[in-house]
């Protein structure tokens, strides 16, 4: 093994421990994340507004505080802690909108409307601008890494599934299947034709007349899970397949 198979190896365990952190040491490592992103945002912007890098110090230092004390309770209290990134999809930074507007409006009453002794207006409408940015870009970022690291580590090696229904309990199913990355989803199984052929979080969904084509594509296949349970003569034939297979 060279160095850098051996890199990638030591990268791979360690985007392995991270998602095997407690919650509540990963929802704190993002809190600490953010109240240093928050600090970057303030220090930025007093260069935006004064085209010269300023220390977080003196007057400053209240930009510095008063966007802790609001930021860090206001994301809290509207749950941006509460999915982690390895559930989420799409929506990495989609569920970061409702809290940084009220943040946004908060601090710009107070250093805007309001405002601080030395400390300039407008940074009261940078800062919060500039953090969306970090905070978005740090969950997109750290989510693609990890999800790509733990992803490229084993993927043959292990089972992949279907699931018949690609409606809300298909779905849910196929969120905690990922999550514990012991098997991978390749596909919905569904009689709706407004569903097949569409993606639902990555995962496309196909006709229950197709199995035929993605078993055969798919000859590795160890499991077919359909929630809750076959309720007709076509599921019950798809899942004879499945059942051989396991």
């Amino acid at each position: 093994m060279n160095v850098d198979e051996k890199a990638l190896m030591n990268f791979h365990d360690i985007a392995h421990r991270l998602v095997r952190l407690p919650r509540l040491v990963k929802q704190l490592t993002q809190v600490v994340v953010d109240a240093c992103l928050s600090s970057i945002a303030v220090w930025i912007a007093y260069f935006v507004r004064l085209n010269e890098w300023t220390p977080l110090s003196g007057e400053a230092i209240y930009a510095v505080a008063g966007s802790l004390v609001l930021a860090i309770p206001i994301f809290i209290l509207m749950g941006v802690y509460r999915p982690m990134f390895r559930y989420a999809e799409s929506a990495s930074a989609n569920h970061l909108v409702a809290p940084l507007l009220l943040y946004a409006l908060a601090y710009s009453v107070v250093f805007t409307v309001w405002s601080i002794p030395g400390v300039p207006r407008t940074i009261g409408i940078i800062q919060p601008a500039l953090l969306f940015i970090f905070m978005a870009l740090v969950r997109i970022g750290a989510r693609a890494v990890l999800h790509g690291a733990l992803n490229s580590r084993g993927k043959a090696a292990v089972p992949r599934v279907l699931i018949y229904g690609a409606g809300v309990s298909g779905r849910q199913l196929a969120a905690a299947i990922t999550s514990r990355r012991e098997m991978r989803v390749m596909g919905f199984l569904d009689d709706n034709r407004e569903l097949q052929g569409a993606s639902i979080n990555g995962i496309r969904v196909h006709s229950p007349q197709g199995w035929q084509r993605c078993s055969g594509r798919w000859r590795s296949m160890k499991y077919c899970w359909r929630f809750p349970r076959p309720h007709s003569a076509v599921e019950t034939r798809l899942l004879q397949p499945c059942a051989r297979r396991a």
